[in-house]
């Protein structure tokens, strides 16, 4: 059987992203990390341990036209 062991998504706001990932689905955070010198920050979510060994990395751009674009929609109007 395959297992993933972890993905990467970019998110345009990384607090509404956490609230989701562990408010709304009950995961646990693993990692929060802010490198303000990089105008970065990523988080590590996942189900509670030992459930899971697997996690979920959000990454965020503290600047304007980072990886995800200066748009908080994406093309057909879908919010990100």
């Amino acid at each position: 059987m395959v297992r993933i062991a972890n993905a990467q998504f970019w998110v345009h706001d990384a607090d509404e992203a956490l609230a989701f990932y562990t408010r709304t689905l009950g995961w646990e955070v693993r990692s929060d990390v802010t490198m303000e010198e990089w105008s970065f920050r990523w988080l590590v979510v996942g189900l509670e341990l030992p459930r899971s060994r697997g996690h979920l990395i959000l990454g965020e751009t503290l600047e304007e036209g980072g990886p995800c674009g200066s748009s908080r929609e994406v093309p057909g109007g879908v919010p990100s």
